[in-house]
């Protein structure tokens, strides 16, 4: 894909959002498709939850259950939290988090190795329905993020979360394993990533 034919979407920090995943049946994209058609959208099918207070081993169980790419955390209140990917219980990051805060992982809760909302780009509902898949995937691309949010007036404190772009579904939905570079979530999870990589090398 070239980036040429594309642009990237304005993002805006996120603000609280109302929770709302199994996802709705996918068919196949093109990059010239209205991004639109890419988000799984909340109006259509409520997402599954997570407290942020799970346990991770309880999250295991539920993507060992449930075959979907990730779930959305809220807190008591119901408010949203942020996102909790399959790879994050199921992959290597979870032993980084665990060296990371020091813990067995029966200890390890769910907002200890979620993606926080404040982490995560946010685009609006009418901007993206302006634009393409190929935007959407530059965009991704660019911020080296695995999501992307929608709401329908980002930057608004009452503004809901009207739906979640997925670089992973995206990929499958185009025919390619398709995932963007992706940035380290925080200083110290690099720096353990990087002395790992030493290791490694070594």
């Amino acid at each position: 894909m070239s980036s040429k034919q594309f642009s990237t979407l304005a993002v805006y920090s996120p603000a609280s959002s109302q929770p709302v995943c199994k996802s709705v049946p996918q068919t196949r994209l093109d990059p010239a498709a209205p991004a639109a058609l890419a988000m799984q959208d909340f109006r259509l099918q409520r997402p599954l939850t997570l407290s942020h207070l799970c346990s991770v081993e309880r999250a295991q169980q539920v993507f060992a259950a449930v075959p979907v790419r990730y779930v959305l955390v809220e807190n008591q209140m119901g408010d949203f939290q942020g996102i909790l990917s399959a790879s994050d219980v199921l992959g290597p990051r979870l032993m980084i988090q665990l060296r990371l805060h020091q813990l067995l992982p029966e200890e390890l809760q769910v907002r200890d190795i979620m993606i926080p909302r404040a982490r995560l780009p946010v685009v609006s509902y009418h901007e993206l329905e302006q634009a393409r898949v190929g935007d959407v995937l530059l965009t991704l691309q660019r911020l080296g993020q695995p999501f992307l949010c929608v709401q329908d007036e980002p930057g608004l404190a009452a503004a809901s979360l009207r739906g979640i772009l997925c670089a992973r579904d995206l990929g499958e939905r185009l025919g390619a394993d398709w995932h963007p570079s992706l940035q380290a979530r925080s200083f110290a999870e690099l720096h353990h990533t990087l002395l790992q990589h030493g290791d490694t090398a070594a």
